[in-house]
């Protein structure tokens, strides 16, 4: 009885994604009552088996980011480029601060290898690279980012760069980045790349060499994180967005944390305690 009543209370709690389909799908019961303890200022964590967010703190507060901007800066590129294409490096891009590829000016290298440096390394010059082939400039490409975040529904949602750099203007909320996220993913190569932990990636007549390290901690952990992108600024604090394929796949979301990994860590185990279906 102590179950059901918790689930009630929770189930009207928290916020419900409505299914694209009608298939009936299994319910979250909280075992507990219990709630997960973070610094963070605003998360969300989102759970496929249920379609639905079994625990959340302020996920319509607008923050800053970071460059979990990059996602969108991903999703734009992957939807509109094709991985061969062959992209000049502006020196524009090389003259951005911030983590990097170190990319060299003129150096020519494809999408695809520019998206690992963008994922794997939260890259900037990769953004800038990328924004610039895509739209010419990165004002252009910043534009086309917002009518992105427009046509899918992202209400709280602005954009002022392709990198997450701090600005009024580049900010987003947990719940926002969910929806983008679950749209995000369903190209297959932004999961993959965000996977990896470490590469190579070479310019096309192999005179540049670019290691690559992932800046997600966590991969491949005991819960079975496998991506997806981190962010961090002095004002956005720490940011990560987690996706998990263990038996209960879930999407974490981070916001303004002090310690992110942890976080996550806490929320993801916190879930596997008491959320049964």
């Amino acid at each position: 009885m102590f179950e059901i009543i918790i689930s009630l209370v929770f189930s009207l709690f928290f916020n419900t994604v409505v299914p694209e389909n009608t298939e009936i799908l299994p319910t979250a019961i909280y075992t507990s009552s219990e709630t997960p303890i973070l610094s963070a200022k605003s998360h969300v964590l989102y759970d496929f088996n249920s379609n639905s967010i079994i625990s959340s703190n302020n996920p319509n507060q607008k923050l800053p980011i970071a460059s979990l901007t990059k996602i969108m800066t991903a999703h734009i590129i992957l939807k509109e480029s094709k991985l061969d294409e062959i992209v000049t490096v502006p020196l524009e891009a090389t003259q951005i601060g911030g983590s990097t590829m170190s990319l060299g000016a003129g150096e020519r290298i494809t999408v695809e290898n520019l998206l690992k440096g963008l994922i794997i390394n939260s890259a900037n010059d990769a953004a800038i690279t990328l924004s610039i082939h895509n739209a010419e400039t990165t004002d252009q490409f910043v534009e086309k980012m917002n009518k992105y975040a427009q046509d899918i529904g992202l209400q709280n949602t602005s954009f002022a760069n392709p990198m997450g750099y701090d600005s009024p203007e580049n900010y987003s909320t947990a719940n926002d980045l969910l929806n983008l996220t679950l749209i995000a993913i369903k190209n297959q190569k932004l999961t993959e790349i965000s996977s990896i932990e470490s590469t190579i990636v070479r310019s096309t007549d192999n005179r540049f060499t670019h290691t690559l390290t992932n800046t997600n901690k966590e991969l491949n952990n005991f819960q079975q994180i496998n991506g997806l992108k981190t962010g961090t600024t002095n004002i956005a604090g720490q940011c990560l967005i987690s996706t998990t394929n263990e038996e209960n796949p879930r999407i974490s979301i981070i916001i303004g944390s002090n310690n992110r990994f942890q976080d996550t860590k806490t929320m993801l185990d916190w879930a596997q305690k008491n959320i049964t279906y």
